[in-house]
């Protein structure tokens, strides 16, 4: 807070130093006079914004990475086990999505026998 009134204050000040300014100087050295109060006022500002800014935190541990993803080797398995591993996979991953969500149990689908048997 007290910087705020800091500033405040530093901006009166600037205001009334550039009014005199302005009212007392004429010719080429108008410029130059305005142009330092300018920038002395803003190094004032700088100064005190810089006091009341928080500390920058540092910078956290990064996480550890996952291992990498490692297909397993097919050849000896049949393809059968491997699909149905995967299946299992998929319906525990809808499952668990779909009752991480609090809605209860899912609603599964299942295919209609219908056009099976037509076929």
């Amino acid at each position: 807070m007290k910087s705020d009134n800091a500033i405040r204050n530093g901006t009166s000040i600037f205001v009334g130093i550039i009014v005199a300014i302005a009212a007392f100087v004429r010719g080429a050295l108008l410029l130059p006079l305005l142009l330092v109060a300018c920038s002395v006022w803003g190094l004032y500002v700088l100064q005190h914004l810089r006091g009341s800014l928080p500390a920058v935190p540092k910078k956290k541990a990064k996480a550890p990475r996952r291992a990498k993803f490692v297909v397993p080797d097919i050849e000896d398995e049949p393809l059968s086990d491997i699909l149905l591993l995967h299946v299992n996979q998929r319906v525990t991953a809808a499952l668990q999505a779909a009752t991480s969500h609090g809605n209860g149990p899912p609603k599964i689908r299942l295919p209609s026998s219908k056009k099976a048997d037509a076929a």
